[in-house]
């Protein structure tokens, strides 16, 4: 159950969002950067609000990568796991990565000096660049 403030922010965030045509995803960028990750009790006030389930809401947080759902560590580290860059290496470099960390993928340091959500469990590639090359 959300407590008073935080009631408060997220009648401020969905009253920003009202007119929006398909809020939901505007909804939770703001919510992230009001937070810095999606709260879980912030969930079903947003699925009261648009007439959704809250496991629809939650389809959402979790499909999309960039949505957190805890506090993000310090460090972001983000490694594709692409073919093209597996051919070139990623996977020992994500090996080493998850080594040197002591973490498995999805996970955070005991520190919290590195995001969860960084080590990406699928292929995500920002360059995009088919051959591996960065």
């Amino acid at each position: 159950m959300a407590g008073a403030a935080t009631t408060e922010i997220m009648q401020g965030i969905l009253a920003s969002h009202a007119a929006q045509e398909g809020p939901l995803l505007p909804i939770l960028h703001s919510v992230q950067a009001e937070y810095g990750f999606i709260p879980s009790d912030v969930v079903q006030i947003i699925a009261d609000r648009l007439n959704i389930t809250r496991a629809e809401v939650h389809g959402v947080i979790s499909f999309y990568h960039d949505f957190l759902e805890a506090p993000a560590g310090r460090h972001i580290v983000k490694i594709c796991r692409a073919e093209a860059c597996q051919a070139v290496g990623s996977n020992v470099l994500s090996q080493r990565a998850l080594e040197k960390l002591s973490v498995d993928w999805g996970d955070t340091t005991a520190n919290r000096a590195h995001n969860r959500s960084g080590l990406l469990p699928w292929p995500v590639c920002l360059w995009a660049s088919g051959d591996g090359r960065q």
